[in-house]
């Protein structure tokens, strides 16, 4: 196996040794998915959002093996952002047959990041449903591991891209008419719920926007100004340095150059009159 490319991972994966297959080796084309996903279930809903339980399991492997954690990263389940809970419960694999995960994995989806619950409301009656995104599996290492490894975790990742069954509403009718009543409450404009709901996706686009707008200046002009004193009788100098930097968040904070806020690291007349 070989190392992975730069890419952007989840925080909990950040440190850790990443290792993918070559995508384009007999191996990977041959490489069986290692997780079963038997199927997505409700849990519970509000006007927050739905919650969704993902029962899985692990096939058969080659050797004795435990595995930590497994990690989620820009899951969608019928083309609809869903987040997957960092699965933190350690559990061993076998050799002979498949392992069920200790607890279904904790899915969410949050009403206030969908334009619409059109497309949430026309899953409701689907009995299959694909989900796609990566998912990242932290083996757990051995001394001999450790330290070929210096010290650092073992993360292997795996691509999701799975059918499998899908029971939107629970099974109890009191609590299917609970869940209906609250998809019917924010799918009504006029309500309340709807309504704030709306609020907090206006707001969201507001910031965005305001984002956007402060970005579409993509060049902004940076000052320094610094003094160079010496330290025998006190005298001093003022110099000044200008340079160019991007906005990359919505607090204002710039990238730029080294250069551009610490210059007299960078002028070799300014680094000869600091060492006299």
């Amino acid at each position: 196996m070989l190392p992975a490319q730069q890419t952007t991972e989840p925080e909990g994966v950040k440190g850790a040794r990443i290792y993918r297959l070559p995508e384009n080796s007999e191996t990977a084309k041959q490489l069986e998915n290692p997780a079963i996903y038997k199927g997505l279930a409700y849990d519970d809903i509000n006007t927050d959002r739905l919650v969704l339980d993902l029962a899985a399991s692990i096939r058969p492997v080659d050797r004795s093996a435990t595995v930590e954690r497994i990690y989620f990263q820009d899951v969608q389940v019928g083309g609809i952002p869903m987040h997957i809970e960092t699965f933190n419960q350690e559990f061993k694999l076998s050799k002979t047959q498949a392992v069920d995960l200790p607890a279904p994995l904790k899915c969410s989806i949050v009403f206030s990041e969908l334009d619409s619950l059109k497309a949430l409301q026309a899953l409701v009656n689907m009995e299959k449903i694909r989900v796609t995104g990566t998912s990242f599996v932290e083996v757990k290492l051995n001394t001999v591991e450790k330290v070929l490894l210096r010290g650092k975790r073992l993360v292997l990742p795996v691509k999701l891209n799975e059918e499998m069954p899908f029971q939107f509403l629970p099974t109890n009718p009191l609590v299917q008419m609970a869940a209906q009543k609250v998809l019917e409450l924010l799918a009504d404009p006029t309500t309340s719920a709807a309504i704030t709901k709306a609020k907090e996706h206006v707001a969201r686009l507001s910031e965005k926007r305001t984002l956007n707008a402060l970005s579409q200046s993509s060049v902004y002009l940076l000052y320094c100004e610094y003094v160079l004193r010496s330290p025998d009788n006190q005298a001093s100098e003022k110099f000044m340095a200008t340079g160019t930097g991007f906005l990359v968040s919505k607090d204002g904070k710039l990238v730029t150059a080294k250069r551009v806020i610490q210059p007299w690291k960078f002028d070799p007349q300014m680094a000869l009159l600091i060492s006299k």
